[in-house]
């Protein structure tokens, strides 16, 4: 199977990088600023360089206000069953037919873990999009990380709400939880490693324990010790629940107005 590639950036990277080691895809990519092709991968850099090719199916992984430019000189380079799948954020599957006509599509929302087979990807395709179509994605995904099929398209934004910007949201956290660490009188060095090894500690525990979080929570919080008066604070008027949740209502927000 082959698989035309247009656009190469920090996302588009990492995906391609994946498929192309654990899957055994041919993958071609274009993209004329790219200066080093991922392994396993060939490059070119526009329309010109593909001349008498024909590809099974496609990636739209350009940003969303270059596809209405950049997208229809591909297009005679993807055979007529192609089915065009797309990271574009916010692109939604009716502003994709108006370019590449009534065709397959299914829209894909990775996020930035994917670089390391650790990302979390929702897609949804149209009525268009065959069994086969949709096995594709399945395979595209799963090489990347966990794979989710929504029911819907509004979906997509809500995985984009929750894990797409939410890796954002971690990064945040985290840089907050270290400076609070290095305020204390730990290195910056030692902060970072202290935190990042106790948050990945916490995750993985919680993945292999069939327990709640809450009860998680619980378990590690003698009464009066210091765990407990530290969740006071955090949990002080709900302050915590509160922010969170205005921060996903937010990101969902956003992307509904990019639609």
């Amino acid at each position: 199977m082959s698989l035309l590639v247009i656009g190469c950036g920090k996302m588009g990277g990492a995906l391609v990088s994946r498929w192309a080691s654990n899957t055994e895809i041919s993958i071609t990519i274009a993209d004329p600023f790219l200066d080093a092709a991922p392994a396993g991968t060939a490059t070119v850099r526009g329309p010109a360089d593909l001349k008498g090719k024909i590809f099974d199916n496609c990636v739209i992984a350009v940003k969303p206000q270059l596809i209405a430019d950049v997208v229809p000189s591909y297009l005679p380079f993807i055979s007529e069953s192609a089915c065009v799948f797309s990271i574009a954020a916010g692109f939604s599957i009716d502003s994709l037919t108006k370019i590449v006509g009534k065709r397959p599509i299914i829209r894909m929302m990775p996020n930035l873990p994917a670089e390391i087979g650790k990302g979390v990807t929702g897609y949804f395709g149209n009525p268009e999009a065959s069994p086969g179509d949709d096995e594709l994605a399945k395979l595209l995904t799963e090489s990347i990380g966990l794979s989710l099929q929504v029911l819907q398209e509004e979906d997509l934004d809500k995985v984009t709400a929750v894990a797409g910007s939410g890796t954002g949201y971690a990064f945040e956290i985290i840089r907050c939880w270290i400076q609070a660490a290095e305020s204390i009188g730990l290195s910056a060095d030692t902060s970072r490693e202290v935190v990042l090894a106790t948050i990945g500690g916490a995750v993985d525990l919680a993945s292999v324990k069939s327990n709640s979080i809450e009860h998680l929570r619980n378990s590690v919080t003698s009464p009066n010790g210091t765990t407990a008066a530290g969740l006071a604070e955090l949990r002080k008027d709900e302050s915590m629940e509160k922010l969170i949740k205005a921060t996903v209502d937010a990101a969902l927000s956003r992307a509904i107005e990019l639609r």
